[in-house]
């Protein structure tokens, strides 16, 4: 009688096992950072980046359509949040640009090496998974994570650390 019930509320909450709703997509492999989500709409996308400055975790960024966090690496950091949106005004794609708040010529310490450390450092907590590292021809050296159709990648972009989500369902057209 016991499992009955716990299958009937297992059912009615959508999900099976490891995350996996009924339908067989990946719950977990559409969360993003700080609640964002794939398919978020840009409405939507705007609404929680409103509640998230309301609380006083986000604000306003200084660059084009983007939001920024406040955090403490080796010295105050800074993070921007760039949605990127399909034809649908859906989120695809979701980038995190990490960057000192220091000058780098006043502190020769703080390196994009040393950032990029803290940075995935920073992410393997927040994921509560590895990221690994592997040889790309591009970027030279990636780390990534992937959980289903979520791919988590971390590499130097001059002098920043980007942490790209990306929704690999998504189909490139054009």
């Amino acid at each position: 009688m016991l499992l009955v019930l716990a299958n009937i509320w297992i059912s009615s909450c959508g999900e099976g096992p490891a995350g996996l709703s009924t339908d067989g997509s990946c719950i977990k492999c559409d969360t993003l950072y700080l609640g964002y989500r794939f398919g978020m709409s840009e409405e939507e996308f705007f609404g929680h980046c409103r509640e998230m400055n309301r609380r006083g975790i986000l604000f306003e960024g200084d660059e084009l359509n983007t939001v920024t966090q406040e955090i403490d690496l080796t010295v105050a950091s800074r993070i921007y949040i760039r949605p990127l949106f399909d034809d649908e005004d859906k989120i695809y794609q979701l980038d995190l640009l990490f960057q000192y708040n220091v000058l780098p010529m006043f502190r020769k310490d703080l390196t994009p090496a040393k950032l990029r450390k803290e940075v995935l450092e920073y992410m393997e907590k927040e994921l509560g998974e590895k990221l690994k590292p592997r040889d790309h021809p591009v970027y030279k050296r990636v780390w990534e994570n992937v959980q289903g159709h979520r791919r988590l990648r971390l590499f130097h972009e001059g002098e920043r650390i980007k942490v790209e989500y990306y929704d690999l369902r998504h189909e490139v057209t054009g």
